[in-house]
Parts: structure tokens; sequence; C-alpha cells
């Protein structure tokens, strides 16, 4: 499987949590990722307002 089907396993493996796919990374997705990380967090925080 390739990496952009990791976030539809997750979603299938883990149904009870919120799963974003931020794109590809490494090993330590903060230091890989920070920008598509801060999004996907911005993204889901900003659903707990509506």
């Amino acid at each position: 499987m390739g990496r952009s089907g990791r976030p539809d396993l997750c979603r299938a493996e883990l149904p009870a949590l919120t799963v974003a796919g931020v794109g590809d990374a490494g090993h330590f997705l903060p230091a890989d990722a920070p920008e598509a990380i801060a999004r996907a967090l911005g993204d889901r925080l900003r659903t707990f307002d509506e």
C-alpha cells in the first residue's frame, strides 16, 4: 500500500478517531510536516465552534 492509502486505512481501523491526511512525511511527523499538522488541527478545532 502506498502512503496515500494510509488515511483511509486509519479511518477503517480506528473509526472512533478523527483522521486527517497531511501528505507524505517521515517517521517524526511534527518535524517533517509542521504546517500540514497545524492546518489539520486548526480545521478540526474550528468544528468545535459550530
